[in-house]
């Protein structure tokens, strides 16, 4: 059954009545509404229980002494000397310590920032750079990659572009001075249909 507004106000006070810590007044005033309320009374009655078990406990385990505190706080004392030992860390040197690891995290961002991704192939300017001599190549429809890698062996040359739309290759070669017997070797194999220099 819920209580009224006033009784609910004397039902949050009786924690503090049972302890004995409200005024004299407030005392009778709860006194005389408890003699006519039995659902307040019951509620006492808990806080009553409440009262004495804490009292148990109190009785059952007495309060530490008063050298207790002195005898903790030494300990951590101990162990955080302990720990700054260890590290020898004095104001100056944690400093330095922060500012060395604000400055690798800053290196280490230009770093990242600065890395170049990218791919390099065959047919990349530095290969290109190394070739002599570059003959344009269209090869049959029909041959195989085990073939090209025979006969690009055979000239001592590799492709450098290709192969476009139309199936040409630039193959090249490192010794200008091989060019025409290089030529010749590509047209009479049988897997080339053309062979020209590259303008």
């Amino acid at each position: 059954m819920p209580f009224s507004k006033k009784l609910e106000k004397i039902k949050e006070m009786l924690p503090l009545y049972s302890k004995r810590l409200v005024s004299d007044e407030k005392r009778e005033e709860i006194e005389n509404i408890l003699s006519n309320e039995p659902a307040l009374q019951k509620e006492l009655n808990f806080w009553n229980g409440v009262k004495r078990g804490y009292d148990k406990i109190k009785n059952d385990f007495p309060e530490p002494s008063n050298n207790i505190y002195p005898k903790i706080s030494s300990r951590i004392k101990v162990r955080r000397k302990y720990i700054w030992n260890i590290f020898s860390l004095n104001p100056k040197f944690s400093f330095g310590f922060i500012m060395f690891q604000f400055l690798v995290i800053i290196g280490l961002l230009f770093y990242i920032l600065n890395l170049k991704y990218e791919y390099k192939t065959l047919s990349t300017a530095e290969i290109k750079a190394e070739t002599a001599y570059a003959i344009n190549v269209v090869f049959k429809e029909d041959v195989k990659e085990k073939e090209i890698r025979e006969l690009l062996k055979k000239i001592d040359g590799r492709i450098i572009d290709g192969p476009s739309k139309t199936g040409l290759y630039v193959v090249g070669i490192k010794d200008r001075e091989k060019k025409d017997r290089v030529l010749d070797i590509l047209r009479k194999s049988g897997i080339v249909l053309l062979a020209e220099p590259a303008c």
